[in-house]
């Protein structure tokens, strides 16, 4: 077996990290301003890292999360900032309604990819392409788009690299080891796909990972 770890290079960058625990993700400094766009997809119990965002530059940044758990977070936390946006949508590689399997852990109330042979109850929800969403918005580009979308992940960024979406940044939480099926290799085929796309890994805290599109080479300080 290969180590996730030895085969993935990762390019020096300094980075900031917004929200806090769980809710935690690490940006490239300096990358956003008062007029980026954020994208956060999957709400789940904490929405620690995008008001940390919005509160710090002042940016969009649009929610998404169909589930029961992230539409709760949402109403514990109203009214929200201006600029902060929640949409009970998923965001998947097709424009359908989607079955997410029910938590494995109802108190840790992540709905997360299907997986055949387990037999967790399933529930439809609306999901929407990365493409479609920015057309709806009337999005030229997406400025970081942060995706913990439990098993979703790999089809979103085949999508995005498959229609080019403007992104600049991505931070991506990968389930292998976490959603049942999900393999090692699964998650660096995305990392190397999303390498030849021009994007680099420049952070990386677990499984949460963080890349920038066309900034590699010279290390900065």
């Amino acid at each position: 077996m290969f180590s996730l770890t030895r085969m993935v290079l990762m390019t020096r960058y300094p980075l900031r990290t917004y929200g806090h625990g769980n809710g935690a993700w690490s940006v490239a400094l300096g990358s956003l301003n008062s007029n980026s766009v954020v994208i956060s997809a999957g709400v789940g119990k904490d929405i620690s890292f995008d008001l940390d965002v919005n509160k710090s530059h002042g940016c969009r940044v649009i929610m998404l999360d169909p589930s029961p758990t992230g539409c709760q977070t949402i109403e514990r936390s109203k009214p929200l900032p201006p600029g902060l946006v929640f949409e009970k949508t998923g965001i998947a590689e097709r424009d359908e309604d989607v079955s997410f399997a029910s938590p494995c852990h109802p108190d840790e109330g992540s709905f997360r990819l299907p997986v055949a042979g387990h037999a967790l109850p399933t529930h439809n929800f609306r999901c929407e392409r990365l493409a479609t969403l920015m057309r709806r918005h009337n999005l030229n580009k997406v400025d970081l788009i942060k995706l913990d979308i439990e098993g979703f992940e790999y089809g979103v960024l085949r999508d995005l690299l498959k229609t080019k979406c403007e992104v600049e940044q991505i931070c991506v939480e990968f389930h292998h080891g976490i959603v049942p099926g999900i393999g090692k290799a699964q998650t660096l085929s995305s990392i190397l796909r999303l390498r030849v796309a021009g994007y680099f890994l420049v952070g990386r805290h677990g499984l949460n990972h963080t890349f920038i599109r066309g900034r590699g080479g010279a290390s900065r300080k």
